[in-house]
Order: structure tokens, then C-alpha cells, then sequence
């Protein structure tokens, strides 16, 4: 180890900080690092704590900093640690917890320090703790967090503390925490992020200063991420260049290193190497820097793909089109994007592989209305494709594309190529806004049966025809 060593968290007897790495212990297989305080274990599944001690977080009954690793546990499979507190798992999946407790980051139901590790939860995969919060994935999946909450880093909708483990996701494989902002991954590879977000270090695509829920990032077929509180500085010489040129300018590109790129399970971590993401120039071109690791890394597939940014769940959450005569409408659904910052708002509308911009549009509540004229009726058997998209941060941000065959322009209006009671539900959502009355809402014509005879009632109604 080395480094700063006030506290004897370097592990060498002494409290001299060391510029070169020195051997600390042998036969070690996990090492995790805390604010001033370190932990191993071995391969045999002793825990070893050494460095600063004065909220207990060493597990070992004092408050004495220890210059040397000291054995607290048997039978660990895992450790994590956080400012003042720390956490093992066992090799039968119970959580143990010790150190400062003062807004119930042990999840013990009360805000008492622990001298030594007391069980927490039972069928624990992982856990994860940093600053004064943690959290913990359950064999089956489940994600809970618990202490500090002050920015929502514990993802249960408040900003309050928790002195329990409380419930947050369902079918996670793993969790990671920053100081202030939390994250994890769900089993078919999707991220979410919330908590602290005052410099968007959530990657979510809103200007918000926190975020108390998990919302889904536009990352998928994510293995790891790494929520550290400082970055990493390699000597430059350790540094490679990975240039791209020729690409879409001023776009988001992932710069992927693998093995090989056409395996069957290319994003496993044993085939995956790398993965960074940057933004081209006005040129199209972009430069990555990745510390090389050994043969394997040299010789493995170096290769960019687009970035396709997509506007996050709390800004689009659905989109309808409808068509009617010489127009066709786009139905946005969901919270104003102005609202989060997005700039230049417009829908692409593409008509027979004809495509159009349209950046004009009407607000009602959190509704956005798209209209687009065009100078032929609309017909049977039109394709119609409607896109949205939305600047941020020079950025440029996509919803959902959506495709409809118009299988019969004058009944179909959600365009699912039948004529059903889902038509009769958009008309009243999209055009309607309830200014007919609940007896005429689904069965306009009163004939007690809800049908595509209802439809023509209702167009005759909005065409002032009724």
C-alpha cells in the first residue's frame, strides 16, 4: 500500500506516508479502502482491519487507530466501507455492521455506535457503503438502503433518514454508492441513479440538484460502474491514444475494448476489457485514453458505436399519433421538458419516408401537441413515423420511435391497424378533455354497446357535426 498514512492506514506499523507501494499482507484476495481506515481478506476468509478507529470502525472493541492489520471475522465472503462504518458479509449470506451509527447507517433501528459487528440482514449477496449511508442486494434481488438521506440517496422518495433497511428495487444484481448518490444495475444489464445530482454526476438528462427515486440512465448492458470520491491519475507514459475520426460531429460515442467483439456473450466481464465514453468535435473526430493491462488488452478489438441518448422516463412517457384529414398529431405525454432544461424541442414526422421538423407545438398541462399539415388527405395504408428530440448540453436527446401503418384513416385512430375500444380512449385523452360528460365517454351514441360505431358518433361530435 501507499499513500497518506496519518492514521496507519497503509498497514506498515507506522504513521509515515509512503510514495512507493509497500508490501502490507499476504495471501489477500479482496482489499476495500475507507475515508481513513482499510480492510483484507484473506484467502482463507479472515477479515483484517487496520488505519484510523475513533467512531469504532474497526470492528475491534476500542477506539485505538491500529498501525497494523487485526483480525475481527471468520468466514467473510465480502467487505465494504463507508466514512466511520463498516460492513461484512459472511459466507452464508448474513450482514454484519459496526462503527458510527449517528443517522442509522447500521440499520440496526437505532442511531447507537456499534463497537463490533452486530448482523444487520440475512441472505446478502452485496452490499455497498459510502459516506454515511448504505445499501444491500438480497439473494433474490431485492435492493434496501438505510442512514443518511439528506440529498435522497436512499431512493425511497424523501430526503429522510432511514435507522432500517428499507426496500428501494426489485431484481438488481448489484449496487454502488458515492457519497451523496447511489446507483445500481438490474439484471438484464439496465442503470439507474439517484440522490445527489448537483453536477449531474446522475447522467439522467435533468437539471435537478437531487433525485430522490431511481431513474433509468440511458446506459444499457452495463456489467460495473465505479462510484468512487476522486478519480484516478495515471502517469502519462502508462497512457495509450485511441483517436476516431470521420464520425458524426458534436455526438456521443462508447469507445468498447474486447476480446472479441462477436462473441456470444460480448459484454461479459471476461470479455468486455474497457468501456469510455466521449464527444466528438466539429470535425467528427475524438480521442479516449485507457491504461493498458497486459497482452490481453493490447491485442483485443478497439471500436466506437453511437451513442444513441435517450430522454429519460420522467421527461416522455408516452407518445400518440393520430391523423385526421389533412393533418396528422403527435400526442407527447409526460412532465414538460422545459421544465428540465431541454432546448430546440422538436418531432421529426416522417410520411412515406418523407421526413419534416416540426418545433412548433402547444402546451396543455404536461401534454405536448405536434400538428402537421400536409397537402394530400391522409390515406389507407400511409406509414407514418414520429421521433422526438431535445437538446441539452449541446447534446442532442431522443424519445421512442414510433411506426403506424394507417390501415383505415377514418376509424383507427391510435393506428393500431384495428378499430377497437383503444380508439375510443385516445380520442377522449388526446382531443377531447373531458368536455362530454361521463354517460357519453365510452358509449357515445347510447346504443349500450361500446363499438367502432361509437367512433363515427364521436368524430361527428368533434367535427361540430352533433
Amino acid at each position: 500500500m501507499w499513500g497518506d498514512n496519518p492514521y496507519g492506514q497503509l498497514g506498515d506499523g507506522t504513521t509515515t506516508d509512503s510514495l512507493t507501494p509497500k508490501k502490507t499482507m499476504d495471501n489477500v484476495i479482496t482489499v476495500k479502502l475507507g475515508t481513513n481506515h482499510s480492510a483484507a481478506i484473506t484467502k482463507n476468509g479472515d477479515l483484517y482491519m487496520w488505519g484510523a478507529n475513533y467512531s469504532y470502525n474497526l470492528g475491534d472493541g476500542t477506539t485505538y487507530d491500529s498501525l497494523i492489520p487485526k483480525k475481527i471475522m471468520s468466514n467473510v465472503a465480502s467487505v465494504s466501507l463507508g466514512d466511520y462504518h463498516s460492513a461484512a458479509i459472511t459466507e452464508t449470506g448474513d450482514l454484519y455492521m459496526w462503527g458510527d451509527n449517528w443517522c442509522g447507517q447500521l440499520g440496526n433501528g437505532t442511531d447507537t455506535i456499534s463497537l463490533a459487528p452486530k448482523i444487520t440482514m440475512s441472505n446478502i449477496s452485496s452490499v455497498s457503503l459510502c459516506g454515511d449511508h448504505s445499501a444491500a442486494v438480497t439473494i433474490s434481488g431485492d435492493l434496501y438502503a438505510w442512514g443518511s438521506n439528506g440529498e435522497g440517496q436512499l431512493g425511497d422518495g424523501t430526503t429522510d433518514d432511514s435507522l432500517i433497511p428499507k426496500k428501494i428495487m426489485n431484481n438488481v444484481t448489484s449496487v454502488y454508492l458515492g457519497r451523496n448518490h447511489s446507483a445500481a444495475i438490474t439484471e438484464i444489464g439496465e442503470l439507474y441513479m439517484w440522490g445527489d445530482n448537483w453536477y449531474g454526476q446522475l447522467g439522467v438528462g435533468v437539471d435537478q440538484s437531487y433525485i430522490t427515486l431511481p431513474k433509468k440512465t440511458s446506459l444499457t448492458t452495463v456489467v460495473m460502474i465505479s462510484s468512487t470520491l476522486s478519480s484516478t491519475a495515471y502517469a502519462a507514459d502508462t497512457l495509450e491514444d485511441g483517436s476516431f475520426e470521420n464520425l458524426e460531429p458534436n455526438s456521443v460515442y462508447n469507445l468498447y475494448i474486447m476480446k472479441d467483439r462477436e462473441a456470444e456473450n460480448a459484454f461479459g466481464s471476461d470479455n468486455l476489457l474497457y468501456i469510455n465514453q466521449g464527444v466528438t468535435d466539429d470535425t467528427g473526430a475524438v480521442s479516449f485514453d485507457y491504461m493498458s493491462t497486459g497482452t490481453d488488452f493490447d491485442a483485443a478489438e478497439k471500436f466506437v458505436v453511437k451513442f444513441k441518448n435517450a430522454l429519460p422516463d420522467n421527461t416522455v412517457s408516452d407518445m400518440i399519433i393520430t391523423a385526421s384529414a389533412n393533418k396528422i398529431f403527435l400526442n407527447v405525454k409526460g412532465n414538460s421538458l422545459e421544465n428540465y432544461g431541454y432546448e430546440n424541442i422538436r418531432a421529426k414526422i416522417t410520411l412515406n419516408g418523407e421526413s419534416t421538423d416540426i418545433y412548433e407545438y402547444s402546451v396543455n398541462n404536461d401534454h405536448l401537441l405536434f400538428t402537421y399539415d400536409i397537402s394530400d388527405e391522409i390515406a389507407d395504408n400511409m406509414v407514418i413515423t414520429a421521433q422526438l428530440f431535445a437538446d441539452y448540453g449541446g447534446i442532442t436527446y431522443e424519445a421512442k420511435e414510433y411506426h403506424c401503418i394507417l390501415m383505415d384513416a377514418q376509424s383507427d385512430v391510435n393506428v393500431d391497424g384495428s378499430v377497437n375500444t383503444f380508439d375510443l380512449v385516445v380520442l377522449r385523452d388526446a382531443f377531447m378533455e373531458n368536455t362530454l360528460g361521463d354517460d357519453v365517454k365510452f358509449d357515445p351514441n347510447a346504443d349500450s354497446v361500446v363499438d367502432a360505431r361509437d367512433l363515427v358518433h364521436l368524430k361527428k361530435y368533434l367535427a361540430g357535426v352533433l
